[in-house]
């Protein structure tokens, strides 16, 4: 998935050591700040793309999905987290294809995004561009065209004038 690329360099060592890495920070989060906290979900989210590394789809996402219900039950709609937690938990869904839920999470990420944070261009055209790959996955090639181009216009947006164009 797009998301786990960031991790792809990683030897199996540092796979190894980052579970035992995010395991602590769980139980540290647990023991100083309770079962709702957002370090807690922080946590959760990167073990989970730890899980997702090593193949383990169903594990990363219930960790994604713990992450997802921390953050939607403390944090507002325009707090940018929010955004990003409605596009970890539709990454989760995409692992063990689901990708009816995996579509629901990204338009809200996608709305909440556009309502309350429309400056974030670069985040946006990753979101435009999960939106096509996830419609892609449902043979809704109409759609799929669509969100592909509205990505594509997006970034270009992100790009510094060539030179000698005015």
């Amino acid at each position: 998935a797009y998301y786990w690329t960031s991790y792809s360099s990683y030897k199996l060592s540092d796979v190894y050591n980052g579970e035992l890495y995010f395991r602590k920070c769980i139980d540290l989060a647990r023991a100083n700040f309770g079962e709702h906290a957002r370090a807690l979900s922080f946590a959760y989210n990167k073990l989970g793309g730890i899980y997702a590394l090593k193949g383990d789809n169903y594990k990363a996402f219930e960790l994604l999905k713990k992450a997802f219900e921390i953050r939607k039950t403390t944090l507002e709609d325009s707090n940018i987290y929010l955004v990003f937690a409605h596009n970890n938990i539709a990454l989760g869904y995409e692992l063990i294809k689901d990708h009816e839920n995996q579509l629901y999470h990204l338009e809200r990420s996608m709305e909440l995004m556009q309502k309350y944070h429309p400056d974030r261009v670069s985040s946006l055209y990753v979101l435009w561009y999960r939106l096509s790959e996830a419609y892609k996955l449902l043979g809704d090639s109409k759609k799929h065209n669509y969100y592909l181009l509205k990505s594509v216009e997006s970034k270009e947006k992100t790009l510094p004038p060539l030179h000698g164009s005015h």
